[in-house]
């Protein structure tokens, strides 16, 4: 499935789950990265989070985002609220 593929079944609401599996030499392979690899996948990773979907017009999720600005904030969080208990 494509990104764009995953982008209109997210937005049909067509799945009920996503499960990432992913053989077990993949789960602990930062030490045999390349630095370089390992940066430039952390970068790529990053321009798509937080808030740049929002302003993004060519990521698939843009649509969905825009659907519901009355609920999703235009300066998401970076992390999680601190523990409260």
């Amino acid at each position: 499935m494509s990104i764009a593929e995953f982008g209109e079944a997210m937005k049909a609401s067509d799945l009920a789950e996503v499960v990432v599996i992913r053989p077990e030499e993949e789960l602990d392979s930062s030490s045999v990265v390349d630095e370089a690899a390992l940066a430039d996948t952390q970068k790529a990773l990053s321009a798509r989070s937080g808030s740049a979907i929002l302003k993004d017009a060519s990521d698939p999720f843009y649509p969905v985002l825009q659907e519901y600005t009355d609920v999703v904030s235009k300066n998401p969080p970076m992390g999680l609220p601190p523990d409260q208990g």
